[in-house]
């Protein structure tokens, strides 16, 4: 993907994008599928803006390229943003990552326009939106989400870390959106994926406050429940449990 990218080769890549998110939305592939589709565009320097922009200039009207672009620009954001508390960030990282998400997000709302279906548009939106903090878009987003998309679990579980309290929530936000989720007909495989992730802040909470035993119980929890489910889940939810528990548990 990338060769041909360098390469403007941009018939090749839409079909192959294309492809896979007929297939998504056939139910032949996951979201998880869908999401490693666009990873090639994952860059942490930025190595391959002429290409985009050309694309994009090239297709006005292609939403593949839109949302490719869109999702370039977002992950420049949070590779440069990093994961520290925001007070450990130095400052122009923060700038840096907004600067980015300004030129993602025009790109993802015109992916969006062009195929309002568009799953990854929505879901690249409600990340950006809840890391800005702008809580009553990512809301709405997260509805047309779960409307077009009722199984999904990583709008779901991304809004789960959101009401994390290290981010400024709190765990009776989590045991509510948990509630709302069961209400919405989210299955009990799905909804212990959610309750997996307030878990694993708990056992983060108990291992940064020196409280081990309480981590490996809470850790070892977290990856039990999720214990069934796609395997991409944990890199993206639980990763740090499942990295102390390879060490400690």
């Amino acid at each position: 993907m990338q060769k041909a990218l360098r390469a403007k080769q941009f018939d090749t890549i839409e079909k192959v994008l294309r492809m896979k998110e007929v297939g998504f939305e056939q139910g032949k592939l996951n979201e998880y599928d869908l999401v490693d589709a666009f990873k090639p565009f994952y860059q942490q320097e930025d190595v391959f803006s002429n290409e985009m922009t050309e694309w994009t200039k090239q297709r006005p009207n292609s939403y593949v390229a839109h949302l490719a672009r869109g999702t370039y620009y977002r992950k420049l954001g949070e590779f440069r943003r990093g994961t520290r508390y925001m007070r450990e960030t130095p400052a122009a990282n923060v700038r840096f990552m907004q600067e980015q998400f300004e030129i993602a997000k025009k790109d993802l709302h015109k992916a969006l326009d062009l195929n309002p279906r568009s799953y990854l548009a929505i879901l690249n939106l409600l990340n950006i939106t809840l890391r800005q903090g702008d809580y009553e878009q990512a809301e709405e987003l997260l509805r047309r989400g779960n409307k077009l998309y009722p199984r999904n679990i990583l709008m779901r579980g991304r809004y789960m870390v959101h009401l994390q309290p290290r981010w400024g929530g709190s765990y009776e936000a989590m045991d509510a959106f948990v509630r709302k989720s069961r209400a919405d007909g989210v299955p009990d495989t799905d909804l212990n994926l959610l309750v997996a992730i307030k878990l694993e802040d708990i056992g983060f909470t108990s291992e940064e406050h020196g409280d081990f035993d309480s981590a490996r119980k809470n850790y070892l929890k977290a990856l039990a429940l999720s214990s069934d489910t796609d395997r991409r889940f944990v890199p993206v939810h639980i990763l740090h449990a499942a990295d102390w528990c390879s060490r400690n548990c």
